[in-house]
């Protein structure tokens, strides 16, 4: 039995967290256990690409977000997104 490919779409709250530090949504501390939560996240995805033979990762740290809360992808991103999560699949279909 094959199993069937996993891609996880790696996300990224950079943007996110950075925009909120600047605006004093939240404190510089607050702001760096953020990043180190985002970090751990995404070491865990890797973590997971590399010693799970079905699990890939796609990374979407350069895809543009929605500008008010730098959260949600934009529209175009999200397209740019599931062509990425398919192409990074296809190959390893069964």
């Amino acid at each position: 039995m094959t199993n069937a490919p996993v891609v996880l779409a790696k996300e990224d709250l950079t943007q996110l967290i950075n925009l909120r530090v600047s605006t004093a949504v939240w404190t510089a501390k607050m702001g760096q256990r953020a990043a180190t939560t985002n970090t751990k996240v995404r070491a865990a995805d890797d973590y997971a690409a590399t010693h799970l033979s079905n699990v890939h990762t796609v990374d979407t740290s350069d895809l543009a977000r929605v500008s008010d809360y730098a959260l949600h992808l934009s529209k175009l991103a999200e397209l740019t997104l599931g062509s990425r999560l398919a192409r990074t699949a296809e190959p390893t279909m069964p």
